[in-house]
């Protein structure tokens, strides 16, 4: 693989605990720059560090990784491929089909890859749970998925409406992306007992979805215990797969299936979905067909979640 020169567009906890040590694992990867807010201590060797956008820029760049409050994804994304620079950003890309438009367009006229983050597509585990589904030998008739956590510290940007935040985005998000990539079809949707704490802040809710052929039911957000976990329910038993979204470093996930009064059970080595997805990316961004097929892939999330939204609404 050639050589990249990275740059990273915010440093905080999350990229220091899950982003940074998956990077680092991969060879002719080099994090050339970073831009942050405030400076860090103890910094990466042989990395400059800016607070000024424009400085940052002026480096020679060739993907950005970009891991800011959602309210400023669209602004940097921008910034990105006006400067001729590959983009993958943290989930969820941009929060309007209309603040797309001009990304799509300019992504297509520069031929630059946009990548949306859903690293838990890289792992085994979905692989896994998509053969099967794909191969339809289980007949699906429903399914509950969870993404549940405790409140988080109270400084965490999603706790702030400014900064465009709030957990559907955070964690309805990732259960919305397994709908749409799985099924995407429905007739009726309804978002009950969607919770604002503080103002216009919203915390936690659940979600069910109503197709022809399978009901889903989805619960988001925090002020829980935690929860992380597909179920599905087909028409001689069942199948549990925990830490589907998120996985703990270090532990085998072992999944639990029950068909026809037999309870069957299948593990899944630790293996660092990050860095699955960076590796793929950085083998994969130079081809044209790849970066189409990312920027449809984006446009069709978008859309999946402003029709989640509008039903709601009405």
């Amino acid at each position: 693989m050639k050589k990249i020169d990275l740059g990273i567009i915010g440093y905080g906890d999350h990229f220091e605990r899950n982003i940074y040590p998956s990077l680092s694992k991969i060879k002719n990867i080099n994090i050339k720059a970073v831009l942050n807010r405030t400076k860090k201590k103890n910094f990466l060797k042989n990395t400059k560090f800016y607070t000024n956008a424009n400085q940052f820029y002026n480096q020679k760049i060739d993907m950005v990784y970009i891991s800011v409050p959602n309210q400023l994804h669209e602004y940097y994304i921008l910034q990105s491929l006006k400067k001729n620079i590959h983009v993958m950003c943290e989930k969820p890309f941009v929060t309007s089909t209309k603040k797309f438009i001009e990304i799509k367009k300019l992504a297509k006229k520069k031929n630059l890859l946009i990548f949306e983050s859903f690293m838990y597509k890289f792992h085994k585990l979905f692989k896994f749970l998509d053969n099967i589904l794909k191969s339809k030998k289980l007949k699906v008739e429903y399914l509950i998925g969870n993404f549940r956590f405790p409140f988080l510290n109270k400084k965490n940007n999603r706790y702030f409406s400014n900064l465009g935040n709030g957990f559907f985005w955070d964690a309805a998000c990732y259960l919305l992306s397994f709908d749409n990539y799985f099924f995407s079809d429905f007739k009726k949707s309804i978002i009950i007992n969607k919770q604002f704490i503080e103002k216009k802040i919203v915390h936690r809710g659940n979600i069910f979805i109503k197709s022809n052929k399978i009901s889903r039911y989805y619960f988001w957000g925090d002020g829980q215990k935690y929860s992380n976990n597909i179920e599905i329910f087909f028409e001689n038993g069942s199948m549990f797969l925990p830490f589907f979204f998120s996985k703990p470093k270090n532990k085998t996930i072992q999944i639990e299936i029950f068909n026809n009064y037999k309870k069957l059970k299948k593990k899944f080595k630790n293996e660092d979905q990050f860095k699955n997805m960076f590796t793929f990316v950085f083998q994969n961004f130079h081809k044209k067909k790849f970066r189409d097929e990312n920027i449809k892939l984006i446009e069709n999330q978008i859309n999946f979640l402003k029709k989640i939204l509008m039903n709601n609404s009405k």
